[in-house]
């Protein structure tokens, strides 16, 4: 009986040793490759935001 609480024992730390490595293989990947074309989306988002206020709304606010 202690030997099968043993084995038990030792096969639950390699699963949750697993678990960490995975979870430290996946966010390594995004950090690599998610977050350079999230960085890109926002660039573009900020300049067409940039060209809707000049373009429309601030002339319509701000009358000259």
């Amino acid at each position: 009986m202690r030997m099968l609480n043993r084995i038990i024992k030792e096969e639950k730390g390699e699963f949750g040793m697993g678990s960490v490595i995975g979870i430290a293989i996946g966010l390594i990947i995004a950090a690599f490759i998610l977050i350079p074309g999230i960085q890109v989306f926002a660039g573009q988002i900020m300049t067409d935001m940039q060209q809707w206020w000049l373009n429309s709304i601030s002339s319509q606010i701000f009358p000259r």
